[in-house]
């Protein structure tokens, strides 16, 4: 009796007329045998691709078994516990955040070209004062050498 499948496989072991172990695989045509013969892969690359294939059917049923109480305590248990806890833990930031004032969004392409421009002499400038404390700090550390 042969049984292949293009999508799994079921491959039973079976003795005095109840099954012993069955194992589910994926794309497992390696495996095709006849009443009384010795169901075991083979060789060593029919034992890996098995092996193979039993860890990845074990785990996707693992996963589907898994998923749908891992998304609904994610939903309504653990995100609300953690969005709690970090409020409570950052409150202050949390509150001056909330207390800037939002910059106004450009209303044109134009608007948003002038307020890129603005920001890059903004970061130009801060560039500069860091280069000038740095040149400066390089020369404080040079005399502290040379005395």
């Amino acid at each position: 009796v042969q049984h292949v499948n293009l999508i799994t496989v079921n491959y039973v072991i079976s003795e005095d007329g109840y099954s012993r172990q069955i194992y589910n695989c994926l794309l497992c045509v390696f495996f095709v045998w006849e009443k009384g013969e010795n169901n075991m892969p083979r060789n060593q690359f029919q034992r890996m691709v098995f092996a193979f294939l039993t860890l990845l059917a074990n785990w996707l049923k693992l996963i589907c078994f898994n998923f749908p109480f891992a998304f609904f305590s994610q939903i309504f248990f653990i995100q609300p516990f953690v969005r709690w806890a970090f409020g409570k833990l950052f409150a202050k930031d949390i509150a001056a955040r909330n207390s800037q004032e939002m910059p106004e969004r450009p209303q044109n392409e134009q608007e948003a070209i002038a307020d890129i421009y603005k920001r890059m002499a903004v970061i130009q400038e801060n560039l500069a004062h860091e280069r000038r404390q740095r040149k400066k700090l390089a020369e404080i550390i040079n005399e502290e050498k040379s005395l």
